[in-house]
Protein backbone atom coordinates (compact mmCIF):
# COMPACT_ATOMS: atom_id res chain seq x y z
CA UNK A 1 0.00 0.00 0.00
CA UNK A 2 2.89 1.96 0.82
CA UNK A 3 5.72 3.15 -1.32
CA UNK A 4 8.77 5.15 -1.28
CA UNK A 5 6.78 8.10 -2.11
CA UNK A 6 3.78 7.93 -0.15
CA UNK A 7 5.71 6.33 2.87
CA UNK A 8 5.62 10.28 4.73
CA UNK A 9 2.93 11.33 6.56
CA UNK A 10 2.25 14.11 4.11
CA UNK A 11 1.62 11.19 1.26
CA UNK A 12 -0.37 8.99 3.10
CA UNK A 13 -2.70 12.20 4.10
CA UNK A 14 -2.68 12.80 -0.08
CA UNK A 15 -4.24 9.02 -0.65
CA UNK A 16 -6.45 9.13 2.01
CA UNK A 17 -7.83 12.55 0.32
CA UNK A 18 -7.83 10.64 -3.11
CA UNK A 19 -9.28 7.65 -1.94
CA UNK A 20 -11.86 10.06 -0.15
CA UNK A 21 -12.78 12.29 -3.27
CA UNK A 22 -13.79 9.13 -5.51
CA UNK A 23 -15.86 7.98 -2.56
CA UNK A 24 -19.73 7.25 -3.35
CA UNK A 25 -20.81 5.59 -0.11
CA UNK A 26 -20.35 5.69 3.33
CA UNK A 27 -18.16 2.04 3.04
CA UNK A 28 -16.51 3.49 0.43
CA UNK A 29 -15.42 6.56 2.60
CA UNK A 30 -14.38 3.86 5.55
CA UNK A 31 -11.98 2.21 3.69
CA UNK A 32 -10.31 5.54 2.12
CA UNK A 33 -9.69 6.47 6.02
CA UNK A 34 -8.98 3.05 6.84
CA UNK A 35 -5.63 3.43 4.41
CA UNK A 36 -4.19 6.01 7.03
CA UNK A 37 -5.13 3.02 9.90
CA UNK A 38 -2.75 0.63 8.31
CA UNK A 39 0.04 3.23 8.23
CA UNK A 40 2.43 1.56 10.07
CA UNK A 41 3.67 4.49 12.54
CA UNK A 42 2.09 7.01 13.76
CA UNK A 43 0.69 10.25 11.93
CA UNK A 44 1.47 12.62 14.52
CA UNK A 45 3.84 14.89 12.90
CA UNK A 46 7.53 15.02 14.56
CA UNK A 47 7.25 18.91 15.62
CA UNK A 48 11.46 18.79 16.56
CA UNK A 49 12.29 20.00 13.88
CA UNK A 50 10.30 22.80 13.85
CA UNK A 51 10.62 23.67 17.15
CA UNK A 52 14.44 23.90 17.33
CA UNK A 53 14.50 26.32 14.48
CA UNK A 54 11.69 28.54 16.30
CA UNK A 55 13.60 28.51 19.65
CA UNK A 56 17.35 28.49 18.26
CA UNK A 57 16.14 31.36 15.61
CA UNK A 58 14.41 33.80 18.52
CA UNK A 59 17.46 32.96 20.67
CA UNK A 60 20.05 33.58 18.51
CA UNK A 61 18.48 37.22 17.32
CA UNK A 62 18.00 38.12 20.45
CA UNK A 63 21.37 37.64 21.04
CA UNK A 64 22.69 39.70 18.40
CA UNK A 65 20.86 42.22 18.69
CA UNK A 66 21.01 42.89 22.77
CA UNK A 67 24.93 42.23 22.27
CA UNK A 68 25.00 45.30 20.62
CA UNK A 69 24.50 48.25 23.45
CA UNK A 70 21.43 49.42 21.84
CA UNK A 71 23.46 50.46 18.63
CA UNK A 72 23.48 46.88 16.52
CA UNK A 73 25.96 46.69 13.59
CA UNK A 74 24.85 45.93 10.22
CA UNK A 75 26.50 42.22 10.65
CA UNK A 76 24.51 41.91 14.37
CA UNK A 77 20.99 43.25 11.76
CA UNK A 78 21.72 40.85 9.09
CA UNK A 79 22.34 37.96 11.97
CA UNK A 80 19.09 38.48 13.36
CA UNK A 81 17.21 38.34 10.54
CA UNK A 82 18.87 35.37 9.29
CA UNK A 83 17.74 34.11 12.58
CA UNK A 84 14.37 35.27 12.65
CA UNK A 85 13.82 33.78 9.75
CA UNK A 86 14.85 30.27 10.79
CA UNK A 87 11.82 30.80 13.39
CA UNK A 88 9.38 31.84 10.92
CA UNK A 89 10.14 28.67 8.70
CA UNK A 90 9.85 26.76 11.80
CA UNK A 91 6.19 27.99 12.73
CA UNK A 92 5.56 27.91 8.77
CA UNK A 93 6.31 24.21 8.86
CA UNK A 94 4.14 23.28 11.91
CA UNK A 95 1.15 25.51 10.31
CA UNK A 96 1.39 23.54 7.02
CA UNK A 97 1.36 20.23 9.30
CA UNK A 98 -1.60 21.36 11.38
CA UNK A 99 -3.48 22.84 8.03
CA UNK A 100 -3.29 19.45 6.01
CA UNK A 101 -4.81 17.18 8.79
CA UNK A 102 -7.40 19.43 9.60
CA UNK A 103 -8.34 19.87 6.04
CA UNK A 104 -8.64 16.73 4.98
CA UNK A 105 -10.61 16.05 8.47
CA UNK A 106 -12.79 18.03 8.00
CA UNK A 107 -13.39 17.52 4.20
CA UNK A 108 -13.74 13.47 4.88
CA UNK A 109 -16.48 14.46 7.45
CA UNK A 110 -18.70 16.87 5.63
CA UNK A 111 -18.87 13.59 3.15
CA UNK A 112 -19.45 11.48 6.13
CA UNK A 113 -22.54 14.16 6.89
CA UNK A 114 -23.92 13.71 3.17
CA UNK A 115 -24.02 10.10 3.16
CA UNK A 116 -25.17 9.58 6.81
CA UNK A 117 -28.06 11.43 5.34
CA UNK A 118 -28.61 10.54 2.31
CA UNK A 119 -27.41 13.08 -0.18
CA UNK A 120 -25.56 12.86 -2.96
CA UNK A 121 -24.08 15.16 -5.16
CA UNK A 122 -25.47 15.79 -8.89
CA UNK A 123 -24.48 18.32 -11.90
CA UNK A 124 -26.44 21.10 -11.16
CA UNK A 125 -24.12 24.04 -10.58
CA UNK A 126 -23.99 25.04 -14.48
CA UNK A 127 -25.43 28.86 -15.04
CA UNK A 128 -28.08 27.34 -17.18
CA UNK A 129 -29.22 25.88 -14.33
CA UNK A 130 -29.16 28.75 -12.54
CA UNK A 131 -31.41 30.78 -15.09
CA UNK A 132 -33.52 28.24 -15.15
CA UNK A 133 -33.73 28.07 -11.24
CA UNK A 134 -34.38 31.92 -11.91
CA UNK A 135 -37.34 31.78 -13.98
CA UNK A 136 -38.90 29.81 -11.44
CA UNK A 137 -38.05 31.30 -8.45
CA UNK A 138 -37.55 34.57 -7.08
CA UNK A 139 -35.16 33.59 -4.08
CA UNK A 140 -32.47 33.18 -6.74
CA UNK A 141 -32.51 36.77 -8.37
CA UNK A 142 -30.83 38.14 -5.93
CA UNK A 143 -27.30 40.23 -5.44
CA UNK A 144 -24.97 40.57 -8.46
CA UNK A 145 -23.00 37.89 -10.07
CA UNK A 146 -24.36 35.10 -8.61
CA UNK A 147 -23.58 31.30 -8.94
CA UNK A 148 -24.54 28.03 -7.69
CA UNK A 149 -22.00 26.75 -5.51
CA UNK A 150 -23.35 22.95 -4.54
CA UNK A 151 -26.05 21.15 -5.79
CA UNK A 152 -26.80 17.71 -3.66
CA UNK A 153 -30.05 15.29 -3.84
CA UNK A 154 -31.70 13.25 -1.21
CA UNK A 155 -34.81 12.10 -0.02
CA UNK A 156 -37.09 12.32 3.37
CA UNK A 157 -39.16 9.71 4.37
CA UNK A 158 -41.95 11.10 7.21
CA UNK A 159 -44.95 9.56 8.80
CA UNK A 160 -47.03 10.13 5.53
CA UNK A 161 -44.94 11.32 2.49
CA UNK A 162 -41.83 10.84 1.17
CA UNK A 163 -40.12 14.36 0.27
CA UNK A 164 -37.29 14.17 -2.69
CA UNK A 165 -35.78 17.36 -2.55
CA UNK A 166 -32.82 19.11 -4.46
CA UNK A 167 -30.73 21.51 -1.92
CA UNK A 168 -28.40 24.65 -3.54
CA UNK A 169 -26.15 26.63 -2.00
CA UNK A 170 -25.57 29.73 -4.03
CA UNK A 171 -23.14 32.56 -3.65
CA UNK A 172 -24.02 35.85 -4.89
CA UNK A 173 -22.69 39.50 -3.98
CA UNK A 174 -24.55 41.96 -2.00
CA UNK A 175 -24.14 45.03 -3.73
CA UNK A 176 -22.13 47.87 -1.78
CA UNK A 177 -24.80 50.45 -2.09
CA UNK A 178 -27.20 48.21 0.23
CA UNK A 179 -24.23 47.74 2.76
CA UNK A 180 -22.38 50.28 4.68
CA UNK A 181 -18.71 48.42 3.38
CA UNK A 182 -16.99 50.33 0.43
CA UNK A 183 -17.13 47.08 -1.79
CA UNK A 184 -19.68 44.34 -1.95
CA UNK A 185 -20.28 41.50 0.59
CA UNK A 186 -20.13 37.73 -0.45
CA UNK A 187 -22.64 36.25 0.66
CA UNK A 188 -24.24 32.78 0.30
CA UNK A 189 -28.09 31.62 0.54
CA UNK A 190 -29.21 27.50 1.35
CA UNK A 191 -32.56 26.00 -0.84
CA UNK A 192 -34.74 23.41 -1.01
CA UNK A 193 -36.15 22.56 -3.66
CA UNK A 194 -39.23 20.01 -3.20
CA UNK A 195 -42.34 18.55 -5.12
CA UNK A 196 -45.46 19.97 -3.17
CA UNK A 197 -48.70 19.39 -5.38
CA UNK A 198 -50.78 20.77 -2.67
CA UNK A 199 -50.51 24.24 -2.70
CA UNK A 200 -49.53 27.04 -6.10
CA UNK A 201 -49.28 30.40 -6.88
CA UNK A 202 -48.16 31.68 -3.31
CA UNK A 203 -45.39 33.48 -1.94
CA UNK A 204 -44.41 33.76 1.84
CA UNK A 205 -41.33 36.39 2.18
CA UNK A 206 -39.52 37.41 5.42
CA UNK A 207 -36.16 38.42 3.61
CA UNK A 208 -36.62 41.88 2.12
CA UNK A 209 -33.60 40.67 -0.33
CA UNK A 210 -34.56 39.74 -3.67
CA UNK A 211 -37.42 40.47 -5.89
CA UNK A 212 -41.23 41.65 -4.82
CA UNK A 213 -44.04 39.89 -3.60
CA UNK A 214 -46.88 38.44 -5.94
CA UNK A 215 -49.86 40.54 -7.53
CA UNK A 216 -52.18 39.82 -4.88
CA UNK A 217 -50.83 40.64 -0.78
CA UNK A 218 -52.65 39.09 1.41
CA UNK A 219 -53.38 40.02 5.31
CA UNK A 220 -53.85 37.19 7.41
CA UNK A 221 -55.88 37.01 10.94
CA UNK A 222 -52.85 36.35 12.71
CA UNK A 223 -50.41 39.04 13.85
CA UNK A 224 -47.62 36.73 15.07
CA UNK A 225 -47.47 35.74 11.17
CA UNK A 226 -48.00 38.89 10.07
CA UNK A 227 -45.13 40.29 12.14
CA UNK A 228 -42.65 38.37 10.15
CA UNK A 229 -43.98 37.67 6.89
CA UNK A 230 -45.29 39.19 3.54
CA UNK A 231 -48.15 36.34 2.30
CA UNK A 232 -49.12 37.31 -1.03
CA UNK A 233 -50.45 35.15 -4.34
CA UNK A 234 -51.98 35.72 -8.10
CA UNK A 235 -55.44 35.60 -6.03
CA UNK A 236 -57.53 35.93 -3.67
CA UNK A 237 -58.96 33.20 -3.04
CA UNK A 238 -55.13 31.34 -3.40
CA UNK A 239 -54.06 33.22 -0.62
CA UNK A 240 -57.34 32.52 1.41
CA UNK A 241 -57.13 28.69 1.19
CA UNK A 242 -53.20 29.19 1.97
CA UNK A 243 -54.31 31.22 5.49
CA UNK A 244 -55.36 28.15 7.37
CA UNK A 245 -54.53 29.57 11.59
CA UNK A 246 -52.88 26.27 12.27
CA UNK A 247 -50.36 26.39 9.30
CA UNK A 248 -50.14 30.22 9.69
CA UNK A 249 -48.48 29.70 13.15
CA UNK A 250 -46.66 26.60 12.05
CA UNK A 251 -44.60 28.75 9.34
CA UNK A 252 -44.29 31.11 12.39
CA UNK A 253 -42.63 28.58 14.51
CA UNK A 254 -40.48 28.26 11.25
CA UNK A 255 -39.70 31.70 10.96
CA UNK A 256 -38.80 31.86 14.32
CA UNK A 257 -36.29 29.01 13.93
CA UNK A 258 -34.80 29.93 10.51
CA UNK A 259 -33.00 32.88 9.62
CA UNK A 260 -34.35 35.24 6.38
CA UNK A 261 -37.27 32.30 5.52
CA UNK A 262 -38.68 32.21 2.36
CA UNK A 263 -41.54 29.23 0.80
CA UNK A 264 -42.30 30.36 -2.36
CA UNK A 265 -44.84 27.82 -4.18
CA UNK A 266 -44.75 27.58 -8.18
CA UNK A 267 -47.82 26.65 -10.35
CA UNK A 268 -46.20 23.88 -11.13
CA UNK A 269 -46.42 22.62 -7.67
CA UNK A 270 -43.01 22.64 -6.48
CA UNK A 271 -42.25 24.56 -3.33
CA UNK A 272 -38.73 26.63 -3.00
CA UNK A 273 -37.80 26.76 0.41
CA UNK A 274 -34.69 29.38 1.07
CA UNK A 275 -32.91 30.78 4.19
CA UNK A 276 -29.60 32.11 5.78
CA UNK A 277 -29.23 29.27 7.91
CA UNK A 278 -26.06 26.63 6.68
CA UNK A 279 -27.93 23.66 6.80
CA UNK A 280 -25.19 21.77 5.90
CA UNK A 281 -23.28 22.35 9.16
CA UNK A 282 -22.11 19.56 11.57
CA UNK A 283 -21.27 19.40 14.90
CA UNK A 284 -17.26 19.53 15.27
CA UNK A 285 -16.21 15.69 15.93
CA UNK A 286 -13.27 17.11 18.51
CA UNK A 287 -10.76 15.11 16.53
CA UNK A 288 -8.69 14.44 13.46
CA UNK A 289 -7.56 11.74 11.50
CA UNK A 290 -4.13 11.80 12.88
CA UNK A 291 -6.04 10.14 15.92
CA UNK A 292 -7.10 7.97 13.07
CA UNK A 293 -8.73 4.66 15.31
CA UNK A 294 -10.97 7.10 16.81
CA UNK A 295 -11.50 9.03 13.64
CA UNK A 296 -12.58 5.71 11.50
CA UNK A 297 -14.83 5.37 14.87
CA UNK A 298 -16.69 9.05 14.32
CA UNK A 299 -17.08 8.13 10.76
CA UNK A 300 -18.65 4.68 10.96
CA UNK A 301 -21.10 6.03 13.28
CA UNK A 302 -22.62 9.04 10.70
CA UNK A 303 -22.48 12.67 11.00
CA UNK A 304 -25.66 14.02 11.78
CA UNK A 305 -27.04 17.22 10.09
CA UNK A 306 -29.38 18.47 12.35
CA UNK A 307 -30.78 22.01 10.84
CA UNK A 308 -31.28 19.91 7.71
CA UNK A 309 -33.27 17.62 9.02
CA UNK A 310 -35.19 19.90 11.18
CA UNK A 311 -36.02 21.88 8.09
CA UNK A 312 -37.67 18.69 6.29
CA UNK A 313 -39.47 17.56 9.45
CA UNK A 314 -41.06 20.67 9.86
CA UNK A 315 -41.71 21.01 5.77
CA UNK A 316 -43.52 17.52 5.87
CA UNK A 317 -45.63 19.23 8.69
CA UNK A 318 -46.24 22.11 6.42
CA UNK A 319 -47.11 18.94 3.48
CA UNK A 320 -49.42 17.68 6.20
CA UNK A 321 -51.58 20.77 6.77
CA UNK A 322 -52.40 20.92 2.79
CA UNK A 323 -52.58 17.58 1.67
CA UNK A 324 -56.92 17.07 2.09
CA UNK A 325 -56.18 13.36 1.88
CA UNK A 326 -55.02 13.34 5.75
CA UNK A 327 -56.49 14.74 8.53
CA UNK A 328 -54.57 17.27 10.68
CA UNK A 329 -54.60 18.52 14.27
CA UNK A 330 -56.34 21.93 13.92
CA UNK A 331 -53.60 23.69 16.02
CA UNK A 332 -49.87 22.51 15.43
CA UNK A 333 -48.38 19.24 17.25
CA UNK A 334 -44.81 19.20 17.77
CA UNK A 335 -43.13 18.46 14.56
Amino acid sequence: MFDSESDSISGVLRQVEEAADSARSQEELVKAVDIACQYPVSLYPNKTVPIILIICGALVAAIALLGSDGNPSDKAIFVSMLALTASFIGVAMLMQQSSQSSDISHKIAQLSSYFSNSLAAFDGTSSNNLLDLREKFRDYRRGNQGELFLSLTGEYHGEIHELTYKLYKLKYYKSALDTRDDKAQEKYRYSLIIDFPWVKNIYVRSDPVGEATYPITWETSSPDFNDKFTLSGHSEIECSKFAKPASLQHITLMGTEFQNLNLEFSSSGTLCVSLDNDILQFKDIGITILARHLFISKIKEGIELPQLQRLLSMTHRLAEYYDDNFEVPSTPRSP
